[in-house]
């Protein structure tokens, strides 16, 4: 059921063309090699995927450098997820990545995308407790890398260099028990400034 609705996403809509006499036998010569197809199964649809092999073969390359193959049993596809195969691609990356160029590359990879794109299955695999036998008998995936995080050093934090003197004090808002809290101003922002009241001051 979910393996028919996916695959009629591909199939494209004809435009009816006006009926003629002319038109009438050619049309009739064509519903008869449809329905001779359509006996063997769905062969191949407009978007060059098929579905009628025992096997899902699955490609990821990634940056046309390193490439990898998954084989899946058609009947088996259904106990492996999308987070699997994701697991999967990292692990057989990382195997054929002999001197571990793209090592902390391949660490951030989130998703798998399709080459050439295909939309709807670039969203199966987005969610990761969805199954892979909606996927076609041959598929080639690229992994989808996470930006590599900024480094902050304590010198190029502006914040790490701020101490009291850098305020404003504007006025007390409010005092406790063990601190004093004053409204502060900072480049234009105003904040909220706790004080903790040390013994001495009592």
């Amino acid at each position: 059921m979910i393996k028919n609705s996916f695959m009629s996403l591909f199939r494209k809509k004809v435009p009816r063309e006006p009926k003629s006499a002319d038109q009438i036998p050619k049309r009739a010569k064509s519903c008869d090699k449809s329905a001779s197809k359509s006996k063997e199964g769905i062969k191949k649809s407009e978007s060059g995927f098929s579905w009628n092999s025992r096997e899902i073969e699955i490609q990821i390359r990634y940056r046309n450098e390193i490439s990898t193959k998954i084989i899946i049993e058609r009947h088996k596809a259904s106990e492996h997820s999308c987070g699997w195969l994701r697991r999967e691609a990292e692990r057989n990356l990382n195997r054929v990545d002999l001197d571990g160029r793209f090592k902390t590359e391949i660490a951030r990879m989130v998703s798998l995308k399709t080459v050439p794109t295909c939309l709807p299955l670039d969203y199966w695999l987005t969610l990761c407790e969805k199954t892979l036998e909606i996927f076609p008998d041959k598929i080639v995936l690229e992994p989808i890398i996470a930006p590599e995080p900024i480094k902050s050093s304590k010198n190029s934090d502006p914040l790490s260099k701020v101490n009291l003197s850098d305020f404003e004090i504007c006025g007390l808002l409010g005092s406790g028990h063990f601190a004093k809290v004053y409204l502060g101003k900072y480049q234009g922002f105003f904040g909220g400034l706790n004080l903790m009241i040390s013994s001495q001051e009592e």
